[in-house]
């Protein structure tokens, strides 16, 4: 996320890192803690518990999808959205993260088809946990604080928006509960990236995840580096590379056990000059959703570019199409637009 510490453009904007890693050897990726069942927001059935199908389990329009238990619907939709909420000086004053939740909300409320909500720039109170009230025992969501770079283990980024004021800051991942989910957490950490790692060795990069195994489905929220953060420090590659390598190396991970994923985020490079150091993530058995590569940032006099992406595995699904969102709805609370993508299960 960005942070007063990492200027990212004259005045202002500033990134930090977080991004998915996975357990595949090839890599040397580390996982964080081991995935756990999520706790339910409010009453209700544990986010690792199975649903028995009933139909007050179902999420709004799931009866009448003709969901079934294990089986996914054959439409999904995925959005990604980096709400610019942590940092007063990322986005002036268009930090308001309780209207930030009501956008997400209301899309999820009003498309029966999105599964997957990633969202980057964010506090732990203000947005994942309103989030999850919000939202209910219908989606888990979880939360992975971003690391500090360079600083002492377990010193985290903190929000400094007055509504969420030292609130801890990073990415967060919601997945809808299908009739019989049984979704468990995993925050996932890697090394290998430089300049990515805290004083005392341990990795700063990761991101948040979810993981469906009724559905054999994974879904994972990522930001990556931003440039200014390897000028800084002066590593012999390309962090953001290094983290595409890493997230396409956990996707072929699951892909590998017969899952469906979804991997995105602001991944912080551009969709044009940037592309070769996604190669991992293109030619690594994913599709990215928006084949037309939309702009989804507003870069002022730096020109609008293609930061945030939606990538699928190839196994399993098909590309309908995807939508960028820059309506003043949207444009009023961030500088990152939101990408929505459509597949249908094959």
């Amino acid at each position: 996320m960005r942070i007063p510490l990492t200027p990212r453009r004259a005045g202002a904007l500033v990134a930090v890192a977080v991004v998915l890693a996975a357990s595949a050897a090839a890599v040397g990726p580390h996982a964080e803690p081991p995935a756990r069942p999520l706790p339910a927001a409010q009453s209700g059935p544990q986010a690792g518990e199975v649903n028995t199908g009933a139909d007050e389990d179902l999420p709004v329009g799931a009866a009448r999808a003709g969901i079934t238990a294990g089986k996914l619907p054959a439409k999904v939709n995925a959005l990604t959205w980096n709400v610019c909420g942590a940092s007063t000086s990322a986005c002036g004053t268009r930090n308001e993260a309780a209207q930030e939740v009501d956008l997400v909300v209301n899309r999820a409320e009003g498309d029966p088809a999105l599964v997957v909500i990633m969202l980057q720039e964010v506090c732990r109170g203000a947005h994942a946990d309103a989030l999850q009230k919000r939202l209910g025992n219908g989606w888990a969501v979880n939360f992975r604080p971003a690391p500090k770079t360079g600083a002492a283990a377990g010193e985290v980024h903190r929000c400094t928006v007055p509504a969420a004021r030292n609130q801890e800051a990073g990415v967060l991942v919601a997945l809808r509960r299908l009739p019989g989910s049984r979704i468990t957490s995993a925050n996932e950490a890697f090394t290998g990236v430089p300049a990515g790692d805290d004083r005392s060795g341990r990795p700063t990069q990761g991101a948040a995840c979810l993981r469906d195994a009724v559905h054999r489905l994974m879904a994972c929220s990522a930001h990556f580096p931003n440039k200014d953060e390897d000028e800084r420090t002066g590593p012999p590659y390309d962090s953001r590379q290094a983290c595409a390598e890493r997230y396409g190396a956990l996707g072929g991970t699951w892909q590998g056990k017969g899952w469906r994923t979804v991997l995105g985020g602001d991944l912080n490079l551009a969709g044009d000059s940037d592309r070769t150091h996604l190669k991992a993530l293109y030619d690594g058995g994913n599709f990215e959703g928006d084949q037309r590569n939309r702009p989804t940032h507003d870069g002022f006099a730096w020109g609008d570019h293609k930061l945030d992406y939606l990538f699928f595995s190839d196994r399993g699904w098909r590309l309908e199409g995807a939508v960028v969102d820059s309506s003043p709805a949207v444009t009023r609370l961030s500088d990152h637009w939101l990408l929505k993508a459509t597949v249908r299960t094959a």
